[in-house]
């Protein structure tokens, strides 16, 4: 830059820079490949969440539809331009089923409005210890909510879960779950190797399936932050029938996750059993001679 004196006595001076801005963005990924070193996604001006789009708009979602606004355009520091959409704890419902909709490609008829303010109150909920929720995290939890078990087949309600953990001792999980036909809460509490061990079995045990067989279980983070969402998904046999059922869970907490996700196909499993069992009911009553097997 140039220095140039303004005014007699160089009390002010002019400062006249010949930065090209352009070249920071490039300049920056080149670095990055040279060292290996990748930059961080809040690095000012070259990092990632720079580009980001936040929208706001009002909470009860009944507003003007809401304004956009972007800490800088990519274009001035040599970036490709970016759409990025950034949901954050002042985006309202607006914005938030206009994302949906829009950036995730969901068809607004699939989506009922429980399940929509169910993922929009996860979705504040998950603001309170995140500034921005990243488009995995939110593809999560709408997934969550689309796949869980409907409440007319379901026969128990997620209540509450609390886990212990330490190196003292052993962990300890105490379950709680609504009981739909018995109208009451059933509690459960279980020591176990693990949190999640603790957390399943006691699932187990309060629904009292027999012959059941966990095939398969992995855990995902969908963001970078400790307290990203973690998106459980597992597998469960059923022995009697050979049938393979799904559940899926998320949560910034993996052991909460992972314990939604094992009710989300245990209550599959035992809709289907129930199922099966009136089938045969009904073609008893009928007359019908039923093979047992």
């Amino acid at each position: 830059f140039f220095v140039a004196p303004e005014g007699e006595g160089g009390g002010d001076l002019q400062q006249l820079t010949a930065v090209r801005a352009e070249e920071l963005y490039p300049t920056s990924q080149l670095v990055a490949k040279l060292t290996g070193l990748k930059v961080q996604r809040n690095k000012a001006v070259v990092g990632e969440n720079a580009f980001y789009q936040r929208h706001l708009d009002n909470y009860d979602g009944k507003g003007d539809g809401g304004v956009m606004y972007q800490i800088l355009r990519p274009e001035e520091v040599g970036a490709a331009k970016s759409d990025k959409l950034v949901l954050g704890k002042s985006s309202g419902r607006t914005a938030f089923v206009s994302h949906l909709t829009g950036a995730m490609g969901l068809d607004a008829k699939l989506l009922r409005d429980e399940q929509i303010d169910n993922a929009f109150r996860r979705f504040k909920e998950l603001c309170d210890l995140k500034k921005d929720v990243t488009p995995l995290e939110l593809e999560a939890l709408v997934n969550d909510e689309l796949y869980r078990v409907s409440g007319a087949k379901q026969r128990y309600d997620w209540g509450g879960l609390q886990v212990y953990l330490g190196t003292a001792g052993r962990p300890t999980a105490t379950l709680t779950l609504f009981d739909r036909q018995l109208k009451r809460d059933v509690e459960r509490t279980v020591v176990a190797e693990t949190g999640i061990t603790a957390a399943l079995t006691a699932l187990e045990q309060v629904l009292q399936l027999p012959a059941i067989k966990l095939m398969d279980f992995s855990i995902l983070s969908k963001g970078a932050a400790a307290e990203s969402v973690g998106e459980a998904v597992l597998h469960v046999k059923c022995l009697e029938t050979g049938k393979v059922f799904y559940g899926r869970g998320s949560s910034s907490d993996i052991v909460l996750a992972s314990a939604q996700g094992y009710l989300n196909a245990l209550n599959r499993i035992y809709g289907h059993r129930n199922q099966v069992t009136q089938s045969l009911i009904d073609l008893q009553l009928s007359g019908t001679r039923v093979r047992k097997y």
